[in-house]
């Protein structure tokens, strides 16, 4: 999976949602035009569709203030594991025979805040 795949992914669901009720707000306003003879109405029936857009946005600003720890720390861990991968590639010539999803595995674990200590043998 790529590491990117979970920010383009809340990306993309806040835009599909977006667009699909923006046009659920331009299909109501079109069939109540051409249901409404009255002038009055429509008018009403606009002003209640601005009102509800303006309140979408609201919440699409609140949801988007609160994905950016998310984006932060999603940031943060392509970075870790980036440079750690970089590490293992440069640093560890015993590790040069491994392919590269053993190694992408072990910058995954140490990313993820894996410790591994050592059990000292008792005689």
């Amino acid at each position: 999976m790529s590491p990117h795949k979970g920010p383009n992914i809340i990306k993309y669901c806040v835009i599909t949602s977006t667009a699909a009720l923006v046009l659920i707000a331009v299909n109501t306003i079109l069939i109540s035009q051409k249901s409404s003879n009255n002038s009055d109405t429509l008018k009403i029936e606009i002003k209640n569709v601005s009102s509800n857009l303006e309140s979408l946005k609201k919440q699409i600003k609140e949801i988007s203030i609160d994905l950016v720890p998310s984006k932060r720390q999603s940031r943060s861990w392509n970075k870790c594991f980036r440079n750690t991968v970089r590490w293992i590639d440069e640093k560890e010539k015993d590790l040069a025979g491994w392919d590269k999803a053993s190694k992408e595995s072990i910058a995954v674990a140490v990313c993820n805040g894996a410790v591994y200590e050592l059990k000292p043998k008792m005689k």
